[in-house]
């Protein structure tokens, strides 16, 4: 799923739609590390590395978004991803983290 979430970000001048299901799809796959994080089935370095990449690929839309929405929905998602990569075995925050993407899906998905 990473793989196809960086080929969608890869882009720029991308539509207002394409971001939104882009920043979607992030926030779903940084929802399902967190959640794996928050019950301690995986480990720290990969919570760290694939909050990372995924921060990455959101500071995409984040650094150019095509709507002001989408900049704000898309600096939530990055700052989610940074403070669980910055924190990979705290599995309380992990779980308040997936929370809060599994909203920010919705919200994406709902653009």
């Amino acid at each position: 799923m990473l793989t196809l979430a960086a080929l969608a970000l890869a882009g720029c001048g991308q539509s207002a739609k394409k971001q939104a299901d882009d920043l979607g799809s992030v926030a779903a796959e940084g929802a399902l590390v967190a959640h794996d994080a928050s019950e301690g089935s995986t480990t720290d370095n990969f919570t760290r590395v694939h909050g990372r990449a995924l921060r990455d690929l959101a500071k995409k839309v984040r650094d150019q978004p095509a709507t002001p929405r989408l900049g704000q929905l898309a600096g939530r998602i990055v700052s989610d991803l940074d403070e669980l990569a910055d924190n990979p075995g705290d599995e309380r925050r992990a779980g308040r983290i997936q929370r809060d993407l599994e909203r920010a899906a919705k919200q994406a998905n709902a653009l």
